[in-house]
């Protein structure tokens, strides 16, 4: 029946286009690609810390469109990654530590029990879009798998990188969580790859599913078979673009300037977050040359508490992850506006303003899907 229902509705979207191409209306979307790239645990203060610490200034703070985002999950004034990676997926807000679910336990919240909210990724593959996940966490951390997946805990990997490997998502590629198999993820239709050799090999005319074994986040290759992040961004980008007739969404995340936040290690921090920015600098690059692509950086929160001391230096005030809004920054092609300078939205409001660009269907997101 859903099956149905979408070659119904293509072949009306067909009819639009061509009734439209008659009374000589342009069809073509000025947004045909976003690029969503989340620096995990990434604050304000983070982006003053680096430039200061690393001696460099970010292209992060170079994009035109700044505004921040607030951060609160559906149970808890601070959110944790899972909760809010579903919100900037799914526009939805969920409990702490669930991926791609509703939390039942608030009527505010309280949506039907046998459903789950469809998350961006699935919505832009409903159209025609080519889709990606690209990260330095592990292929089911909880940023990834708010794109990819419906579970009630971060915490089931396995049923994670299942869905993931069943997803149809162009590609996904991180760090090994050792769930899968080379045989599963090949059995699944994907190519598995493992090496940077493996990944710059790869055409786009494969489905590829990518799980690097080394820490991916350094500003350097730390072996001869790690990419950094910013080569991972530069292939996909590449190979998404390359295949795409409908165009592409791609999430990148950059994980580590929240795992080092944890440990409170200032300068791990600062470097993951340099990484970071050379892939934004990549992406923004394609942006501007390709005069299609919506380009969004943000953060699921903060982690640290970054502040400046009494004697000037940066320091984490805790381990932990903090309420404080986080940075929303973007480049748009021409005069679209994705949010207006230093307006503060929600962080909900990022993926239907992503579907809004993309002209997707009105009720993309949120939009709620019955569970198999």
């Amino acid at each position: 029946m859903i099956e149905t229902m979408n070659k119904l509705m293509a072949a009306v979207m067909s009819l639009l286009l061509a009734f439209s191409s008659y009374l000589g209306i342009p069809t073509e979307k000025k947004i045909q690609n976003v690029i969503l790239m989340i620096g995990d645990g990434m604050g304000e203060m983070h982006l003053k810390m680096t430039e200061d610490m690393r001696d460099i200034s970010l292209v992060i703070d170079e994009l035109p469109q700044q505004g921040k985002a607030i951060t609160r999950s559906a149970n808890k004034k601070t959110t944790d990654s899972a909760a809010g990676s579903t919100a900037l997926a799914c526009g939805v807000k969920t409990a702490n530590g669930q991926i791609g679910s509703y939390w039942l336990e608030d009527p505010d919240f309280n949506y039907h029990s046998n459903t789950h909210p469809k998350n961006i990724t699935e919505a832009c593959m409903e159209n025609g879009l080519k889709t990606g996940i690209v990260t330095t966490d592990e292929v089911s951390g909880a940023t990834p798998s708010g794109f990819t997946a419906h579970t009630s805990s971060r915490d089931n990997h396995s049923d994670i990188t299942s869905q993931q490997i069943k997803s149809g998502i162009d590609l996904i590629w991180g760090k090994t969580d050792g769930t899968l198999t080379e045989q599963q993820v090949t059995s699944a239709g994907y190519t598995y790859i493992d090496t940077i050799a493996e990944m710059n090999a790869l055409t786009g005319n494969e489905k590829s599913y990518g799980m690097f074994t080394s820490s991916l986040y350094h500003t350097y290759n730390k072996n001869e078979y790690t990419p950094t992040l910013s080569q991972m961004t530069a292939k996909a980008i590449s190979i998404l673009d390359a295949t795409s007739e409908n165009g592409f969404f791609l999430m990148v995340e950059g994980a580590h300037i929240d795992k080092k936040a944890h440990d409170k290690d200032e300068e791990g921090s600062a470097e993951a977050l340099e990484e970071f920015d050379n892939a934004v600098e990549i992406a923004l690059d394609f942006a501007k040359k390709d005069k299609h692509t919506l380009l969004i950086v943000t953060a699921d929160h903060e982690t640290g508490g970054v502040t400046l001391n009494e004697d000037g230096e940066y320091e984490m005030t805790t381990g932990s992850h903090t309420s404080v809004n986080v940075p929303v920054r973007a480049y748009a092609p021409g005069n679209y506006v994705f949010i207006k300078n230093w307006d503060t939205i929600d962080n909900t409001q990022i993926p239907k303003r992503i579907a809004k660009a993309l002209q997707l269907p009105g009720d993309s997101i949120p939009c709620e899907v019955l569970n198999k």
